[in-house]
């Protein structure tokens, strides 16, 4: 069984020209990152902002998504 391996797109089997099973796996085109402690509680205090200020009813945020 052919599975996906973390980050790559999907794999599969493919017939070729001779009627024999190949093993496709495409050229992923993304980049894995990880981001920072920092970077995740920054983005998290700034998804918590704005949900509060929807909460409030803050017509000048609702727009603003994080």
């Amino acid at each position: 069984m052919i599975t996906q391996e973390p980050g790559h797109p999907e794999a599969g089997l493919q017939l070729d020209i001779f009627g024999m099973t190949t093993e496709v796996r495409p050229k992923g085109k993304g980049e894995i990152i990880q981001p920072t402690l920092e970077q995740y509680l920054l983005d998290k205090i700034k998804l918590d902002e704005w949900k509060q200020s929807i909460e409030r009813g803050d017509n000048e945020t609702n727009t603003n998504l994080p």
